[in-house]
């Protein structure tokens, strides 16, 4: 039960900041293969700083690497293919998806733009 609630509160923290920064124009930041994570970096013209959304374990890509007017949305409780749950990152309009073990973020990450 508590890691029910750990994770209801987490996927609600995870989307009160993407909500925050949709619009944005997003990129694929960074792959880091060593500890097997992808970081999706969000900016807006219409204010300072930005938004790290990093995907750990990350067991499937798709989609462009760069654009515009982002409008990602995280599901939760998808089966991933180790048979364990999982995140679903997606933005519809672009064809873009993400499928992960884990999800973080961070605002105002170096270099800020």
């Amino acid at each position: 039960m508590a890691n029910l609630e750990y994770r209801e509160k987490h996927l609600k923290s995870l989307s009160t900041f993407i909500n925050r920064w949709n619009g944005g124009n997003a990129k694929l930041w960074e792959y880091c293969a060593a500890h097997s994570s992808v970081t999706i970096r969000i900016t807006s013209k219409n204010k300072p700083g930005n938004l790290h959304l990093s995907c750990l374990g990350p067991e499937y890509i798709q989609g462009p690497v760069l654009w515009e007017n982002c409008n990602l949305e995280v599901i939760d409780n998808i089966c991933l293919k180790d048979g364990e749950t999982g995140y679903l990152v997606i933005d519809r309009g672009v064809g873009f998806e993400v499928r992960a073990e884990q999800l973080e973020v961070a605002e105002n990450c170096k270099p800020l733009e």
